[in-house]
């Protein structure tokens, strides 16, 4: 009992520095795990329902259900068990009602616990979900989906390979595609009526939204409206439409860029990297792995001819890095002072043959790892880390002998840089990626021959179920880096 109190007042330490944030509390509460058991607290992080539940679901019109002992029953935002703790399974609430399961059969009830649509009308069903738009999607046993009404009655035939929610009063449907070679699923949509208004011609699709919907065909993807003409034409190798922005970020042939809802390109997909959030003026852009920002309109504002680049809170303009040296550009692109060597360090790294891996570092993070898994390391090594974006923000480590100096340059026989990329993250509708999880990749160069020879990579962890806004998982610390290297320096030792 004691060690899941501690527990808990670390959860509110951590929660406390982002009760401003309005995301993952669902009605004002949220759901969290606490040495196994669920309960609820509020964006303050005051605990509103003991953590008793073996499991339970997130707050919908005022209820949520929970589970505990193998059965399942609703609870209220004070923690009362408003409908019994009964049922063998129970869904969340949505237009005033919820699925219940009990005895292997499936029923509705309302707030008050009433069923409302009975166990006999939907006994043929082995699976049914939350209404939405008045419609809840239910499947056959002989697994075929169609749509039931608040009656229970079906209006929409269980006919479909799968269907999905409807959204915006369209509906995903899939059916099979038969050719001589092969069996596929095709996807389009339908109406309230049933009536097809898009043929299941696409290999993915999305739910409608603010009138459009992304599709898949051949590998390409574009936008539809609801007739099932292409607004953004089917030709990007992926597209990124965030909620609530008004542009969406494309890639054509590994090249970024941005269109609007129409389809048109605001900004020609261009470019290596770019980087855009809502409400911004300024995007940050990579190419030829050389950084500058552009405005919405596409112009160049501070040149792309930094290595490293970043908004700096409290000026107006940016913080750059050049060829080791730092200093600060306005909102123009001027320096407004000469860049320095942030230490004596860097200045040796950069100005010295170094330069020439740092390049290939880069070349290999845009390409691929060296298929060299097993290999030796050589004395002196060197240890600097870049930034997880690849842009060229280089940072000393540890150096294997005494100190670092011009002439440990010269002596030099292996360089090992370690970087973090995103590899996983967790976007929510309000455009807030709460957590993000990273692999780690520590490269190692053979600094006579100026080529890459080995790796080490970490990959990164799952996310977990129970996340606090703006968390990492999976970056490794210098720490860790080090006895990396470290553990493979006594085994080689050992052979």
């Amino acid at each position: 009992m004691k060690r899941a109190n501690l527990i808990f007042m670390g959860f509110l330490i951590w929660i406390s520095g982002y009760a401003q944030e309005p995301y993952e509390f669902p009605e004002g509460l949220r759901r969290v795990n606490i040495a196994g058991k669920y309960g609820y607290v509020d964006q303050a992080g005051k605990e509103v329902v003991p953590a008793k539940y073996d499991n339970a679901g997130d707050f919908s019109e005022g209820m949520a259900w929970v589970r505990i002992n193998g059965k399942s029953g609703y609870i209220d935002k004070t923690g009362e068990e408003v409908i019994p703790i009964i049922y063998d399974n129970a869904g969340n609430f949505s237009e005033g009602l919820a699925w219940v399961k009990m005895n292997d059969q499936y029923s509705y009830i309302d707030q008050t616990g009433k069923m409302l649509i009975p166990r006999h009308l939907i006994a043929s069903y082995n699976f049914v979900d939350d209404f939405s738009e008045g419609l809840a999607r239910v499947r056959t046993r002989s697994n075929k989906y169609g749509f039931i009404d608040k009656t229970g009655n079906e209006v929409i035939p269980t006919k479909y390979y799968q269907v999905g929610n409807f959204s915006e009063g369209m509906a995903v449907v899939a059916n099979i595609a038969y050719t001589s070679e092969s069996r596929q699923r095709k996807f389009g949509f339908i109406d309230k009526a049933g009536n097809e208004i898009i043929p299941a011609i696409y290999d993915a699709v999305g739910d409608f939204s603010k009138g459009l919907a992304w599709v898949k065909l051949t590998w390409k993807f574009g936008y539809i409206n609801k007739t099932g003409e292409e607004v953004i034409p089917i030709k990007y190798h992926h597209i990124e439409w965030k909620p609530g922005d008004s542009l969406l970020k494309v890639n054509l042939n590994k090249k970024y860029g941005y269109v609007d809802i129409t389809g048109k390109e605001r900004i020609p997909p261009e470019y290596d990297y770019i980087e855009w959030k809502s409400g911004d003026t300024l995007l940050k852009v990579m190419s030829n792995n050389k950084y500058g920002y552009i405005n919405i309109m596409g112009k160049v504002v501070i040149p792309i001819k930094y290595d490293c680049i970043k908004r700096a809170p409290g000026h107006s303009g940016a913080k750059v890095w050049l060829d080791g040296k730092t200093g600060y550009v306005d909102e123009n692109g001027k320096e407004t002072s000469p860049l320095e060597y942030p230490y004596k360090d860097i200045q040796v790294i950069w100005e010295s043959p170094l330069i020439s891996h740092i390049n290939l570092i880069n070349q290999v993070k845009m390409d691929q790892l060296p298929d060299k898994p097993s290999f030796k390391i050589d004395r002196p090594y060197l240890i600097i880390e870049s930034n997880n974006h690849g842009c060229i923000e280089l940072n000393l480590i540890k150096y294997s002998e005494n100190n670092f100096n011009e002439q440990s340059v010269s002596d030099l026989k292996t360089l090992i840089v370690r970087y973090d990329y995103p590899a996983l993250s967790r976007l929510y509708p309000d455009e807030v990626t709460l957590t993000t999880s990273y692999n780690t990749i520590i490269i190692y160069f053979d600094m006579t021959k100026k080529e890459p020879f080995g790796y080490d990579f970490i990959f990164a962890p799952r996310l977990p179920d129970d996340v606090l806004p703006g968390f990492t998982y999976g970056k490794t610390s210098i720490y860790n880096t080090i006895q990396i290297v470290e553990s493979r320096l006594t085994k080689q030792k050992q052979k």
